[in-house]
């Protein structure tokens, strides 16, 4: 969401700083969030344990404290931000290295970056997706959207006779492996939650999705289709080298001609290395900004059929709920 945030020392808590919509937003949810949480303990919304307002002269901050998402001892080797959209959900190569060189870690993947699904045992991931529907009733209720699935991922296998030590936190069923959820057939360590949850459908929510929708996407997709009839060369620079190429049109107008969200590969003609480009971007109006039902419909869909499975197929194939 691009707010401030900090961690407590021992790295359970997360402080994060709040608008003052987003506080009045929280306050006036909060009793519907304290019955959800006695009803149900497993929720993958965040736990709430302060609200504060802070008052230097005359500065006022709000700071909200939460659970922290990645409370583990383990690494958190990629982290994905998933909303189910599509448009501008790309973080390509070159941004990649330039976030990797200015903080020393991967910045945080979108949509379009997702190549993999998270298997769990049948009956967790069945559950999985029930609380992900019922929190986001909770959330549409309350005319909630643009939330996202956070989705940290530890890459190495871990000892699962290992455990942490003790843990002042209490853990639901979803954060049972040193924090996480462990995946037997890839030995992955997922850690899941809910963020970015204060965000109502107003005025300039609706007002975003009209210029998105009927204006900029018009115009760029106006942009995209001249270009396509007009040049024959798009310019590419490779990010692992930074050699720059004239490369075919036509790889556009098939990339085009499937959806503006496709994502494709390249291969540097100059060290040989492949990456990938989503070329339309700007063409594609499946944005995030949508009123709260029907986000949160296709954030539902998107989970069930791209994110979270049950288990392997014979064939190796995921098995989708």
């Amino acid at each position: 969401s691009g707010a401030s945030f900090f961690y407590s020392n021992d790295r359970h808590f997360v402080v994060k700083a709040l608008t003052k919509r987003e506080a009045h937003t929280l306050q006036a949810m909060l009793r519907d969030w304290f019955a959800h949480f006695v009803r149900f303990p497993n929720s993958l919304l965040p736990h709430v344990y302060a609200l504060l307002k802070v008052s230097v002269r005359h500065a006022k901050q709000y700071l909200l404290v939460t659970n922290n998402a990645f409370d583990t001892a383990l690494s958190i080797d990629r982290v994905y931000d998933l909303k189910g959209s599509t448009a501008k959900r790309f973080v390509d190569p070159k941004e990649q290295l330039s976030a990797f060189e200015r903080g020393g870690r991967p910045p945080t993947l979108k949509d379009l970056n997702w190549r993999s699904h998270v298997f769990l045992p049948a009956p967790l991931a069945h559950g999985m997706l029930k609380q992900l529907g019922q929190d986001t009733a909770l959330l549409a209720t309350h005319n909630i959207m643009d939330y996202s699935l956070l989705v940290g991922v530890h890459e190495t296998p871990v000892d699962p006779a290992s455990r942490e030590g003790a843990v002042t936190v209490p853990r639901n069923i979803f954060r049972t492996d040193f924090g996480g959820l462990r995946c037997t057939s890839t030995g992955r360590t997922y850690f899941i939650s809910l963020i970015d949850v204060l965000q109502p459908y107003d005025m300039s929510k609706a007002v975003e999705r009209f210029v998105k929708t009927k204006v900029l996407s018009t115009v760029a997709s106006w942009g995209q289709g001249l270009g396509v009839r007009n040049q024959s060369l798009v310019r590419q620079v490779c990010p692992s080298c930074s050699h720059a190429w004239n490369e075919e049109q036509a790889i556009l107008v098939a990339a085009a001609e499937r959806s503006p969200s496709t994502v494709i590969s390249l291969t540097c003609p100059s060290c040989g290395d492949e990456f990938e480009t989503a070329p339309l971007q700007d063409a594609d109006n499946n944005i995030s900004s949508i009123e709260p039902s029907a986000y949160r419909t296709r954030f539902i869909d998107f989970c069930r059929d791209k994110v979270i499975v049950a288990s392997l197929s014979a064939n190796n194939q995921p098995v989708l709920l």
